[in-house]
């Protein structure tokens, strides 16, 4: 994820009523090369986050978020399944 991303995607969290991490923790996250995010859209609003960070031999889930009128919907699940996709695909 690009860096100058970041207070958008804050923002987005902060709407989506999700529970947002502290920002310069999350700002701190999102500098580094080895962290990336996805987001769940639900018609047209964003629903869900998950920030991956890879780490030598593994991978860590450090935020991951679903707004309260989505949870207990699989959007958690699909974030982690689309995260766990796109892992397997780059390392082919």
């Amino acid at each position: 994820m690009v860096h100058k991303e970041q207070p958008a995607l804050l923002a987005l969290i902060d709407a989506a009523e999700l529970a947002a991490p502290d920002p310069k923790e999350f700002d701190k996250r999102l500098r580094k090369k080895n962290t990336s995010a996805l987001v769940a859209v639900h018609q047209d609003s964003i629903v869900g986050y998950l920030v991956l960070e890879a780490n030598k031999d593994f991978y860590t889930v450090v935020h991951l978020g679903v707004s309260e009128k989505h949870r207990r919907l699989g959007v958690g699940k699909a974030l982690i399944a689309q995260a766990i996709e796109q892992l397997l695909t780059s390392k082919r």
